[in-house]
């Protein structure tokens, strides 16, 4: 399986088209069967309503008799900075809850299982490009459901989600963007050698059943 998992390299087709939402699914096939030997479907629903887009997410298991593990992340990016005159180094991220546990990061593409400290001085989160030199900031003992990212007195965005445990920070320094992404699941740690059933991060869905989670931005003054 490539990085970050087969989905985003699937076409979805689309289910429902209309002026302020759409939805899409995806369906096991013999392209992801190859790479993850399990039957599902995942609709993928986008909302706007009242200045706000919702993105909503729902995996059902179409196995029969067998259970559906599996892990699912948001990879959303949002312009750093946000306004054209804004310095890079006046943007943060302030949560909605302090956030002094530790943090996680990866070495090699796999989870490093020593916990870092917490770069997040009680809720707040200075952005600057060396705080990404090891890859992302991967916060899996997050409090918060919510997070606002801009400069005081600036514009901002707000950023909440619901149903997924895990929150991922990320950019390439330098680049142009900041990427806040709710996850379910990360990437393997170094060392596992159990059963993919059995991955840290791993949700599992019984037969017939759903899993849904989703995430919302809308734009905010500071």
């Amino acid at each position: 399986m490539t990085q970050h998992g087969f989905a985003r390299d699937c076409v979805f087709r689309w289910v429902e088209q209309k002026a302020d939402s759409c939805t899409l699914s995806l369906e096991a096939d013999d392209q992801t069967l190859a790479v993850f030997p399990f039957r599902f479907r995942l609709w993928l629903t986008y909302q706007i309503s009242d200045g706000k887009l919702t993105v909503l997410y729902t995996v059902r298991n179409q196995e029969e008799g067998r259970e559906l593990p599996f892990s699912l992340g948001a990879h959303p990016a949002f312009r750093w900075p946000l306004e054209k005159d804004g310095k890079r180094e006046d943007y943060r991220l302030t949560f909605e809850e302090p956030e002094p546990e530790p943090i996680r990061r990866l070495e090699g593409g796999l989870l490093d299982p020593a916990p870092r400290p917490t770069p997040v001085e009680g809720a707040v989160l200075p952005l600057r490009d060396d705080l990404f030199v090891e890859d992302a900031i991967i916060f899996d003992r997050i409090r918060s459901r919510a997070v606002t990212f801009g400069r005081p007195g600036g514009l901002g965005l707000h950023v909440s989600w619901h149903g997924f445990p895990e929150l991922g920070v990320w950019t390439k320094p330098g680049a142009p963007f900041l990427c806040i992404e709710p996850w379910q699941g990360y990437a393997t740690p170094h060392g596992f050698k159990g059963e993919f059933h059995d991955k840290p991060g791993v949700v599992i869905v019984q037969p017939g059943q759903e899993w849904s989670a989703s995430w919302s931005v809308s734009a905010v003054q500071g």
